[in-house]
């Protein structure tokens, strides 16, 4: 048998792409796990709805001050096609409802701070920069990249939400591989437990959201692969590094500035998106990481972050009834007060920045009466 010409494999790995990225193989996945998709009210009433699902990038690059305006309507076209599938099997779709939900900002933001307060810091505080990291490198790709989520139809998308973003990678699957690495990666010297379970618990929790986004017609198979390959690649380079990195960032004088000005030039230095999601949730988690990291920082600086006063490996103390219940109000509380945080750093953020650009519009309108005089 003769070796394949590189013109011949150039083919094969190019319908093999193709396949991945097809959204027929999406519904296929959607069907054998009981979604019903009617293929008339598709092509009837849905086509048109769910083929401007994907917006059009060129135009929107073109006209950014059409944006806000795009994305509204792009939410409109796909509220109009919400009868076009129905659930067949009810295990199904709550087992990847949940599971998606497990890959979502709202569930990083509980179980992160659930992890500070009752775990440990020091973890906490390296999977948090590898969160960061990971959700800016994979939202920057995708505005580089630029290919769209599966179409439907033939597939069916059952979230409304983040569906104008592109797909490529997926930074659902990227985040479930490289957060549950990062927790492997620096609990496993720290405590004494079977790493080998906790391995496997971690490849099922990748598996479970990485076949839920397929499941919710939210990525193809290819934008799954992207995320995981990009993780792989990602991990043996920032695992170290954030290790290296925890040490400054917590007890340097400069700390502060380095975190901030670091953090507005990642911001300015991301890719143009061509809706105003993908920038708004990237400026999100980099804040959030910033936030933290300076929090941390000055608690270190009043005393109130120590070493542990025993030398790794830990044995776990499991809770008792009584520390549980203490733990998950602990936590309650403190979501809800940082949520009251939110809020009002939100409200007073908006106060100051349109007092802000009113100040400058009245600047600029001296200077042009100014320029006019003379």
């Amino acid at each position: 048998m003769h070796d394949l010409s590189p013109i011949h494999k150039m083919k094969y790995l190019k319908e093999a792409l193709t396949y991945l990225h097809d959204p027929a193989t999406v519904a296929e996945l959607q069907t054998f796990f009981g979604i019903r998709i009617n293929p008339r009210r598709n092509s009837e009433a849905g086509s048109e709805s769910c083929k401007n699902s994907e917006p059009d990038h060129g135009s929107c690059q073109e006209k950014k001050e059409d944006k806000q305006t795009r994305q509204n309507q792009i939410l409109k076209e796909i509220g109009e096609s919400n009868a076009e599938y129905s659930i067949g099997n009810k295990f199904w779709y709550y087992l990847f409802f949940i599971s998606t939900s497990c890959g979502d900002e709202i569930f990083y933001a509980s179980m992160i701070p659930f992890w500070f307060w009752n775990v440990d810091g020091a973890v906490g505080r390296r999977i948090v920069s590898i969160w960061m990291l990971s959700m800016y490198i994979g939202q920057c790709l995708k505005d580089v990249v630029q290919l769209p989520r599966p179409r439907c139809p033939p597939a069916a998308r059952l979230l409304k939400t983040q569906v104008e973003e592109y797909g490529m990678p997926s930074t659902h699957a990227l985040v479930a591989a490289t957060v549950p690495a990062t927790i492997l990666f620096f609990t496993s010297h720290r405590y004494e437990y079977r790493v080998w379970v906790a391995f496997v618990i971690g490849i099922l929790w990748c598996f479970m959201i990485c076949l839920s986004r397929i499941y919710m017609g939210m990525h193809s198979i290819l934008d799954v692969l992207g995320g995981i390959s990009l993780a792989v690649l990602m991990l043996p380079i920032l695992l170290p590094l954030v290790d290296w990195l925890d040490s400054f960032l917590l007890t340097h004088p400069s700390s502060p500035i380095v975190i901030l000005v670091t953090s507005i030039t990642m911001l300015i230095l991301a890719p143009e998106s061509a809706t105003l999601v993908t920038k708004e949730d990237t400026t999100v988690i980099v804040g959030s990481f910033s936030g933290l990291q300076i929090g941390m920082w000055f608690l270190f600086a009043i005393g109130q972050i120590q070493g542990p006063p025993l030398e790794p490996p830990h044995t776990i103390l499991w809770p008792s009834e009584s520390q549980l219940l203490l733990m998950l109000l602990r936590t309650l509380f403190g979501l809800m007060l940082g949520f009251l945080a939110r809020e009002i750093g939100k409200s007073l953020s908006i106060k100051f920045m349109k007092g802000l650009v009113q100040w400058y519009r009245k600047q600029e309108l001296f200077d042009t009466d100014d320029n006019k005089a003379i």
